[in-house]
C-alpha cells in the first residue's frame, strides 16, 4: 500500500497496521509531476518505520543539503538531486533561453536540482519530508515549515479550517471556528 501526497503520519501508519492489514508493506512515497517520479520511496526489501520513507529511489541522487550546500543526516536540509535523473524535465515550454526553468530548479545551487521541499536522511537510509521550503516562515532565524503549525492547529477539534500567514517579524495563523 502506498501513501502519498504528503508524508504520511505515525498516526497514519499505526491506523493501517492496526485497522487495516497487519502484515502489509506500507510505504509513503515523495516525488513530483515536475520529475514525473520520486525522490524517495518504498523497498520491499527492508524495514518500515513509521513516519519515514524507507528509502531513496534508484536512479535519484538525492541528498539533504544544509544552508552552506554541505550533505547532512540526522538534520532537515534541502530536497536536491545531484546528478540528472530520467524523468527530470530538460526545459520549459516558451522558455528558449532556460530562464524560467533555472530559476525554477537550480537558482539555488547552481547545477544541483533544488526541489524546494525539507528533507532529513538518517542512518539508516530513511526519509522524513517536511514540506515544502517555500512555504516556509522563519522568526527569530528559526525556520518553521506551515505543515508543523498545521499539524498542531488541525488537533484542535474546535477548529473547522485555518491558514497560516507570514508577517513581517511574525507569523499568524488565522482559524475558522466550528
Amino acid at each position: 500500500m502506498l501513501s502519498t501526497g504528503s508524508p504520511l503520519s505515525i498516526e497514519g501508519f499505526e491506523f493501517v497496521y492496526n485497522e487495516v492489514k497487519k502484515d502489509i508493506q506500507l510505504a509513503s512515497i515523495s516525488g513530483g509531476s515536475d520529475i514525473n517520479g520520486c525522490f524517495a520511496a518504498g523497498n520491499p526489501m527492508g524495514p518500515v518505520y513509521a513516519g519515514e520513507l524507507q528509502c531513496r529511489c534508484l536512479g535519484m541522487k538525492v541528498e539533504s543539503l544544509d544552508e552552506n550546500g554541505k550533505p547532512v543526516r540526522n538534520k532537515q536540509g534541502e530536497l536536491v538531486c545531484l546528478a540528472p535523473a530520467p524523468s527530470m524535465p530538460i526545459y520549459f515550454w516558451e522558455d528558449p533561453k532556460g530562464d524560467k526553468y533555472n530559476s525554477a530548479y537550480f537558482d539555488v545551487y547552481p547545477g544541483i536540482w533544488r526541489h524546494g521541499d525539507f528533507i532529513e536522511i538518517n542512518d539508516h537510509g530513511g526519509v522524513t519530508i517536511y514540506g515544502r521550503s517555500d512555504a516556509t516562515l522563519n522568526p527569530g532565524g528559526v525556520r518553521i515549515g506551515t505543515a508543523e503549525i498545521y499539524r498542531q492547529v488541525e488537533n484542535i477539534p474546535e477548529i473547522a479550517d485555518s491558514l497560516v500567514v507570514a508577517r513581517t517579524g511574525r507569523a499568524t495563523c488565522a482559524s475558522s471556528f466550528l
